[in-house]
Parts: structure tokens; C-alpha cells; sequence
């Protein structure tokens, strides 16, 4: 299995919103500035006296890429949890066990504010518990045979 730390890394970072922003600057109803989001701009206008702090500012966000951005970024990380998943359930041998899905998902529900660490920790908790519960089932079965 994995290191966490590949779980953990993503490709894509969550965008902030700021980032999706593009500020116009007006005097006297004229467009005198234009700053988008990765873009640094003067407080004043080369040698102008127009500060810009005299101006009327308009901020448009682009809402379309904001969310194909968030998209990407949530794609990204299910891939990973996906991968995490199988990784986890192979680990402990109930990849293609038809309960290694429930045990995952009730490993997840108790363990992910922890970490994938914790997740797995709890998962092999829970196969532990499983198994106990099936050998004392068998031990049963084999004592009322006799």
C-alpha cells in the first residue's frame, strides 16, 4: 500500500474564489484599469496623477471557471479516495469480499476526520471484529454438530 502522503497530494489545489475575480477601474465613467487575478498593478498609473484610489471600482467574477475549477479539484481528490479505497480493502484482504464495502464505508464514516491513517486503522479494526464474529459463527456450528 501507498504511503498517506500520496492519498493526501493532490494534482489540483481548491481554488479560492479570489482567484476568479477581475477588478475594473473608472474615472468619470472611462475604463483607466484593468487587473486580473495573477496580475499586480500601481497604486497610480505610470506618470499620471490618477490615483487609483479615486476611482470607482467593479469586480466580475468568472463563475463558469470557478466552477469548472472546483470540479477538477473534487474529481481529483474522489480519484484519490477511490484509489485509497482498493488500496485499503486489498490491504486487508477483503478487496473482493462483498462486506469489504460496508466495512470501508463504516471505516471511513469513523475515521476520515483523522486522516487516511485513522481510516485504515479503524478498517483493520473492524476486519478484526468481522472476522472474530465469524470463527466464533464456525466454532458454534462445529460445537452443535457434535
Amino acid at each position: 500500500m501507498k504511503h498517506y502522503t500520496y492519498y493526501e497530494t493532490l494534482s489540483t489545489r481548491h481554488p479560492t474564489k479570489n482567484e476568479f475575480i477581475t477588478r475594473f477601474w473608472y474615472k468619470n465613467g472611462v475604463s483607466i484599469a484593468r487587473k486580473g487575478p495573477s496580475e499586480v498593478l500601481p497604486t497610480r498609473l505610470g506618470d499620471s496623477t490618477i490615483s487609483l484610489t479615486d476611482c470607482v471600482v467593479e469586480n466580475s467574477f468568472d463563475t463558469d471557471g470557478y466552477k469548472r475549477a472546483i470540479e477538477e479539484y473534487r474529481a481529483e481528490r474522489t480519484r484519490l479516495e477511490e484509489e485509497f479505497k482498493i488500496d485499503a480493502l486489498e490491504f486487508v484482504g477483503m478487496l473482493d469480499d462483498g462486506a469489504g464495502e460496508i466495512i470501508f464505508k463504516k471505516a471511513w464514516e469513523e475515521g476520515h476526520a483523522g486522516g487516511y491513517s485513522e481510516v485504515l486503522a479503524e478498517l483493520e479494526r473492524l476486519v478484526d471484529f468481522v472476522k472474530y464474529i465469524d470463527d466464533a459463527r464456525e466454532r458454534h456450528k462445529q460445537n452443535n454438530k457434535r
